[in-house]
């Protein structure tokens, strides 16, 4: 065994290699996913304004709700649960070593463990071993009538394309193998978080969303409304793709078959959520929040805020141009041809050479055009 720390939490955890099989699981590579969730709670605490109950369903190690008892003020119970007892023990050594004392500890199957909750958790975290849809029903019957839910999938193949048939049978959405792809795996898990708690007469908004490399991670504001339940469903839809120039575009209906720019046939993709991924007022929270000394972090939190103010889908400024056959032009340089004209233009955290603009297609080829 060997100690770590990580943020206030110090925890004892396997030597060696990280293994799905080890007694007791703690994944070093998902610390940016932890400190996002303490900065999120923190946002909605100070939204919420009354103390706060946070779960972890699946929760192995106890690492994030242990950080949440240590690193947040005002929570008057963390749960642990997890099917492993070993886990739970782990956790349970763990709390003691590090003087916390609000937490409760359970060894129960993670849907029988939310079902036994029902409307009573502000905090609901579910982080499984691949997809998270298994638990929704249960995280949506245990979700309080206002409450923040964290959701992470690492199923991030068949949400990208890669096995398409899974991703329909699993999310009854159909995937893109494109440029997108990410962006339209995220937006198909939202739509399921959505439709999950839509069923509960609860409604879903995403505050924060991501993708990374293994996983994404969508964190969320609930209520439970009819009418709120109603419009967060009504924001469903699809994404309509041109194979052939590129071309983009979100709506809550299927439009036309042909794209717009090159009479090309538009792919579908969907349904999926088609509303904004992030808020930017709840990430500015959360980085007024940060005190944490991880400039990875803060420099995350600032592209995702800026990205935050544009909700059409991203562009890959390589994939574009490849398929129009035009030049690369400098990405400052186009940024700044786009808010000359006035336009707005942003990294994004997609991919290395993507962004974002406001700018309607035909525009943004004719700027690149003008930019050899």
């Amino acid at each position: 065994m060997e100690t770590i720390t990580e943020g206030q939490i110090t925890i004892k955890i396997p030597k060696g290699d990280i293994r799905k099989k080890d007694p007791v699981f703690y994944n070093p590579q998902m610390r940016l996913n932890r400190d996002i969730s303490i900065l999120a709670l923190k946002a909605f605490k100070d939204m919420a304004k009354r103390s706060i109950t946070a779960a972890d369903a699946l929760s192995s190690s106890g690492i994030r709700t242990l950080r949440i008892a240590k690193e947040c003020t005002d929570i008057e119970k963390v749960m642990i649960n997890d099917m492993n007892p070993t886990a739970i023990k782990t956790a349970e050594k763990t709390a003691k070593d590090n003087k916390i004392k609000n937490a409760e500890f359970s060894v129960e199957d993670a849907n029988v463990f939310l079902s036994r909750h029902k409307n009573h958790l502000d905090y609901i975290d579910i982080d499984p071993f691949g997809s998270p849809i298994y638990f929704l029903d249960s995280c949506a019957r245990a979700a309080s009538g206002r409450s923040l839910i964290g959701v992470t999938a690492t199923d991030t193949a068949p949400l990208s394309g890669t096995y398409p048939k899974t991703c329909i049978r699993r999310y009854g959405s159909k995937p893109l193998r494109e440029d997108i792809k990410h962006e339209i795996g995220l937006r198909i898990l939202i739509a399921s978080i959505v439709r999950a708690f839509s069923r509960h007469n609860k409604s879903f908004v995403p505050m924060i969303s991501y993708s990374k490399i293994h996983y994404f991670r969508i964190m969320g504001l609930s209520t439970s409304s009819t009418g709120q339940a109603g419009k967060s469903a009504e924001t469903i839809g699809f994404a309509h793709y041109c194979k052939n120039c590129g071309n983009r575009m979100m709506s809550t209906k299927i439009e036309d078959k042909d794209c717009a720019v090159c009479n090309n046939e538009l792919t579908i993709a969907g349904p999926l959520w088609t509303g904004p991924i992030n808020s930017p007022l709840f990430i500015k929270k959360m980085i007024d929040e940060n005190d944490m000394d991880d400039n990875k972090l803060s420099k995350f939190l600032e592209i995702l805020q800026k990205e935050s103010h544009i909700t059409q889908s991203f562009y890959d400024l390589h994939q574009i141009c490849k398929k129009n056959h035009l030049e690369i032009p400098r990405r400052e340089k186009l940024f700044e041809e786009l808010k000359k004209k006035g336009h707005k233009a942003e990294r994004t955290h997609f991919e290395p050479t993507g962004f974002k603009t406001d700018a309607k297609y035909k525009e943004l080829l004719n700027i690149i055009k003008k930019l050899k």
